[in-house]
C-alpha cells in the first residue's frame, strides 16, 4: 500500500468535504491510438503489471508457395509508462490532498495562519523553507502544499476502484459522483436556484431562474473544458513526449483530433480522451 499526492481545487475539495465528491478523472497522459480497447495484467501477452491498450493492425504476409501477398490483422500492444499503474494508485492505497492554499504571518502574536477551503492551521512562529529562509507569504499554488498541512486539515482518501474509460463515457450517476455542483438529493437540478427538477427536458434553460441555470452534466463538461481544453506547454521529455521538442497539447471532451499551432509552436488536440477513473471514499479519524 503507498500513499500518493493528488490534486484539486478548492471547489472540489469542499466536495470532498461535503461527502458529494467519491470519483475524480484524470488525463491518461499517452493516448493510445485510434480504436485501441484497454486491457490488464490478466492477458499472457503483456507483460505489464497494470492497464495497457490494444489494437488491431493488418500486415501483408507473402506465401511460399503462390509468392503472393495477403493481408492478415493481429493485435498490438500499447503499453503505458510505469508499466501500466495508474498514478493515482490501486485499489487499498491512499492519497493526500493538495489544493491552493495562503499564508499569513501576524508578527505581534508571532503565529502563522494557513488557509483553504475546509482548512483553517495556526502554527507558532515565522514559517520558514526548506533551506532555512523566511517562506514568502501569500498565495500559494497546490503542488506546494506540504504533506503535514494536508494530514493537519483534510481526511486521507482510500482508492476503491480504478478504470479506464473515456471522458465523455461518464454516466449520469458517475457525474454525481464527481461531486459536480447542481446535484440535489442525488437528482439533477440547477446550480442557480436549486430547482431540483429542471432536465435537458427544458430547452430554453431552467424555468426557475428565467432559463440561466446550468445542470450537473453541463456544469462537469464545462469544468473540464476549463482545466484539460486549454493548451499546455510540453516540454518533448517524459511522457507526454511525442517530440523531441516543446509542443503545446489540449484534451477538450469534444471528439477533435487535430493539429494546430500556437505560440509558434505545434499543438495537439487529443478531445475525448482516454481517463483514469479514480473511486475514493474518505478515511475518517
Amino acid at each position: 500500500m503507498s500513499c500518493k499526492p493528488i490534486l484539486f481545487n478548492g471547489e472540489m475539495v469542499q466536495a470532498i468535504l461535503d461527502g458529494r465528491k467519491t470519483q475524480t478523472r484524470r488525463v491518461v497522459k499517452l493516448q493510445p491510438p485510434d480504436g485501441a480497447w484497454p486491457i490488464y495484467d490478466a492477458l499472457d501477452c503483456y507483460e505489464g503489471e497494470g492497464w495497457a491498450f490494444q489494437f488491431a493492425e493488418q500486415a501483408v504476409e507473402f506465401s511460399d508457395c503462390f509468392n503472393s501477398g495477403h493481408r492478415i490483422t493481429h493485435n498490438v500492444i500499447f503499453p503505458l509508462p510505469n508499466k501500466g499503474r495508474c498514478p493515482y494508485g490501486v485499489p487499498g492505497d491512499k492519497l493526500w490532498i493538495r489544493t491552493a492554499y495562503r499564508v499569513a504571518y501576524d508578527e505581534s502574536r508571532d503565529v502563522a495562519t494557513w488557509t483553504a477551503p475546509g482548512m483553517y492551521v495556526q502554527t507558532h512562529g515565522r514559517p520558514h523553507r526548506k533551506d532555512g529562509l523566511p517562506m514568502k507569504l501569500g498565495g500559494k499554488p497546490a503542488i506546494h502544499m506540504p504533506y503535514w498541512l494536508s494530514a493537519e486539515a483534510y481526511p486521507p482518501l482510500l482508492v476503491e476502484d480504478v478504470r479506464v474509460e473515456w471522458v465523455a463515457e461518464i454516466s449520469e450517476e458517475d457525474v454525481a459522483a464527481e461531486g459536480t455542483p447542481g446535484i440535489i438529493g442525488g437528482k439533477y437540478g440547477c446550480r442557480n436556484c436549486n430547482n431540483a427538477g429542471w432536465t435537458h427536458s427544458y430547452p430554453n434553460g431552467c424555468p426557475g431562474c428565467n432559463g440561466t441555470g446550468v445542470n450537473a452534466s453541463q456544469h462537469f463538461h464545462a469544468l473540464w473544458d476549463s482545466i484539460n481544453a486549454t493548451p499546455k506547454l510540453c516540454s518533448g521529455r517524459g511522457v507526454h513526449a511525442l517530440l523531441d521538442t516543446p509542443y503545446y497539447v489540449s484534451y477538450p471532451r469534444e471528439d477533435i483530433h487535430e493539429t494546430r499551432e500556437h505560440r509558434g509552436l505545434p499543438w495537439f488536440v487529443l478531445g475525448n480522451p482516454r481517463v483514469w477513473a479514480v473511486t475514493f471514499r474518505r478515511i475518517n479519524a
